[in-house]
């Protein structure tokens, strides 16, 4: 018999989260995604649709949940540079752990943005989003004297952000906690001390900018 209809869509979504997570879309069969949700084929494809509209739902509560998890750890009262390490520190210890799921976003962006316009669209969303919290964070940092440069800030969110996605990738290959602790340490180094204008003024010449 199937699952009564009084189970949790969220708690069904989590499941096919980690799923997702842990093999992909392509690589995620129906079966894969029964099992793990405890809801039948039927009810399955009657609730959500087809396994495509269930990823991008999963997706949509990924991303709910990770702007909200960083709004309430970077909009925190006090000094913010602290708060956005602690940030980096939380890829490091899921980058260390066991199950090692990475990011669900990451991993789709990877996988489908070149081909699923829905995937795309959901990933520039999802990633400019916390760009704007960083920034935000980062501004507060600047007024509190946390950080001396003089640089768009902008910028620098850029910057930690996609120091943040290339963690999540190095994390697919390798399990040294010093590597993961030097791209982290070099990066805040790099924020934090006034050679960041050099560093940036660097890039432009050779980006063209």
């Amino acid at each position: 018999m199937g699952r009564p209809k009084s189970y949790s869509r969220e708690e069904a979504l989590d499941r096919a989260i980690d799923v997702f997570s842990r093999k992909g879309f392509e690589s995620a069969s129906v079966q894969d995604l029964v099992t793990a949700t405890g809801v039948n084929r039927f009810s399955l494809y009657e609730t959500f649709g087809d396994k495509h509209s269930l990823f991008l739902e999963a997706l949509d509560r990924y991303h709910a949940k990770r702007r909200a998890y960083t709004q309430a750890l970077l909009e925190q009262p006090g000094p913010k540079m602290p708060l956005i390490r602690r940030y980096f520190e939380a890829i490091l210890e899921d980058s260390m752990s066991e199950r090692r799921l990475g990011c669900l976003m990451i991993n789709a962006t990877v996988e489908l943005a070149r081909t699923d316009p829905e995937t795309a669209k959901r990933a520039a969303q999802h990633f400019n989003l916390l760009e704007e919290i960083f920034l935000k964070a980062l501004c507060e940092a600047r007024d509190n004297g946390e950080i001396l440069t003089r640089r768009n800030l902008r910028a620098v969110a850029r910057f930690l952000l996609n120091n943040a996605r290339g963690l999540r990738v190095v994390a697919k290959y390798a399990d040294d906690p010093a590597t993961f602790r030097d791209i982290l340490d070099l990066a805040f180094s790099v924020v934090e001390e006034k050679q960041f204008a050099d560093f940036l003024e660097f890039q432009n010449v050779h980006s063209g900018n």
